[in-house]
């Protein structure tokens, strides 16, 4: 991932799309990119010991739109000198486009870069139409890269 965490991208959860040749017509591609803004998946928040930041969400589950495919661990070689990646959420459950399952695989991961704080996620929880649990949920993450967690107490 850009080389900011020690993830990558899962993408055997959707390998048929790209191993598969009938999704080369524009046509077929199209309508497999319609699919994902009403593709729902559910999440679940973790306990994070370092932030209370996902305090409300920790244990529950969250209904999201999906994106792209999960994150996965990255090497331990790369743990030697990366910063450590903790996990905010895993994939409790995913519908269609997924053919995989891409349960208990990581949704959301937090890091530091540098001076810097990192949020990765395949999820969209800030398009995620009708749920405000999503969307506070993305608006916490930002928050918690600004380091302005004091705003919310």
């Amino acid at each position: 991932m850009l080389g900011l965490a020690n993830v990558y991208t899962d993408a055997s959860s959707i390998k048929y799309i790209i191993d598969n040749p009938r999704f080369l017509p524009k046509l077929d591609m199209i309508q497999f990119l319609t699919k994902l803004p009403f593709s729902r998946g559910v999440i679940h928040c973790n306990h994070i010991l370092t932030s209370s930041i996902q305090e409300p969400y920790e244990g529950k589950n969250i209904h999201v739109m999906l994106g792209n495919a999960p994150l996965i661990e990255g090497s331990h070689l790369r743990k030697l000198y990366m910063s450590p990646v903790k996990t905010i959420a895993i994939f409790n459950h995913a519908d269609e486009p997924y053919q995989r399952s891409i349960n208990q695989k990581k949704a959301i991961i937090s890091t530091t870069f540098g001076f810097g704080r990192v949020i990765l996620s395949p999820i969209h929880a800030e398009s995620t139409i009708g749920n405000s649990k999503a969307q506070d949920l993305f608006v916490r993450n930002v928050i918690w890269l600004s380091g302005q967690e004091q705003v919310l107490n």
